[in-house]
């Protein structure tokens, strides 16, 4: 070898590897000095597609380049593949076989394998994005395959994955029929699933999906939530972050706040609503006054007005304060005066009397009630 040329010596050079080049320097002194006959340069060039007018070792930039991309593509990654220890990037993984891994979940569930047979195997472990308190154990998928054709013959692996295929077909299926069910019932009162199948398990506490999902066929608790929430979607205005399981609270505070009557709805909800009047009696004696008293509040939910749903809820105020309350709201709202309707009757004689002085020529249009908070 000490008798090659310079131009042989790049010649064998060009079919080897930088592990394999780094080796073959480190033999001969004169194989060495192929750093200052551009071979490495030329390499650059060749292999990575580095082209610079700079001044480098070019020896060592070669092998900065090779640390930095891809062995397959020559793309800059930053992805090392631990099996082999090499630099890979994502595409050039998933085309080579070679370099396909298998989670250990996957392996004995895709490949029938128990934890014995994996002791042996080289794994490596990696953050586990679905449980941060374990991480994921990875092998290559040519090693597991080759664990399972030294377990199992071709035949014993293709019948037990038939069966794991029909056992899937048959879970499927069943989902598919209680799905059909439930689709069905719900068409019965008028209710179609897909418009409220992405918050069905919001509302019901993942009802819906262990329902779906497990052997019970009880749907009879599901079918009273789904009645629920859709009547919280027709009738209400309620924002779906503040649902809550206790469909009776929410059931109370809408009826005392409606104008409306919503019976005939359908029997589970009627009977909701039944339930929900005779436990409360005095607070729907207390909205049935309101709505047959001439308060000349016409706001179509009662609950916009904080006075009267304190009245209604709690039994505070009266009816001869609600009326002033009333006549204060309306004055204020249709003269854009700013008032925060707060109890301090500082603020509300403060802004009356800017009005009044104000408004002098129109203070006829005081309502005659108010006068008593007007000092001039």
């Amino acid at each position: 070898m000490d008798s090659l040329s310079y131009e042989i010596i790049e010649i064998i050079a060009d079919y080897l590897d930088p592990v394999s080049l780094s080796m073959l320097i480190q033999t001969n002194y004169r194989y060495n000095q192929l750093d200052f006959l551009y071979y490495w340069k030329h390499r650059c060039r060749i292999d990575y597609n580095f082209i610079s007018k700079k001044k480098f070792i070019w020896r060592n930039k070669y092998i900065q380049l090779y640390k930095t991309l891809c062995i397959y593509c020559n793309n800059k990654t930053t992805l090392i593949n631990h099996f082999f220890n090499i630099k890979i990037c994502e595409k050039c993984t998933k085309k080579n076989i070679k370099y396909h891994t298998i989670c250990k979940s996957h392996a004995k569930r895709d490949y029938f394998l128990n934890d014995d047979d994996l002791v042996n195997i080289k794994h490596i472990q990696k953050k586990n994005n679905l449980n941060s308190k374990y991480p994921m154990i990875l092998y290559l998928k040519n090693d597991i395959i080759n664990v399972n054709k030294a377990k199992y013959s071709k035949i014993e692996f293709d019948i037990m994955n038939s069966n794991k295929i029909n056992k899937l077909y048959i879970k499927n299926m069943m989902k598919i029929t209680k799905f059909h069910i439930l689709y069905t019932i719900l068409n019965e009162f008028n209710i179609n699933i897909m418009s409220i199948i992405s918050i069905i398990d919001i509302y019901s506490n993942k009802m819906y999906s262990k329902y779906i999902k497990y052997k019970n066929t009880d749907n009879s608790q599901l079918l009273s939530k789904i009645l629920e929430l859709n009547y919280i979607i027709e009738y209400t205005s309620i924002p779906w972050n503040t649902w809550t399981d206790n469909f009776d609270n929410i059931l109370l505070i809408h009826l005392l706040t409606s104008n409306n009557n919503y019976f005939n709805i359908n029997t589970y909800i009627d009977n909701k609503i039944n339930t929900c009047i005779l436990n409360n009696k005095d607070k729907f004696t207390r909205k049935y006054l309101i709505l047959n008293t001439n308060l000349n509040y016409n706001k179509t939910n009662l609950s916009e007005f904080k006075y009267i749903f304190s009245y209604i809820y709690y039994g505070l105020y009266t009816i001869d304060i609600l009326k002033e309350k009333i006549l204060i709201y309306n004055f204020i709202n249709s003269n854009n005066l700013e008032y925060s309707y707060s109890d301090n009757k500082t603020d509300l004689i403060l802004v009356l009397n800017k009005y009044y002085i104000k408004n002098y020529s129109k203070r006829h249009l005081i309502p005659s009630l108010l006068y008593k908070y007007i000092y001039y």
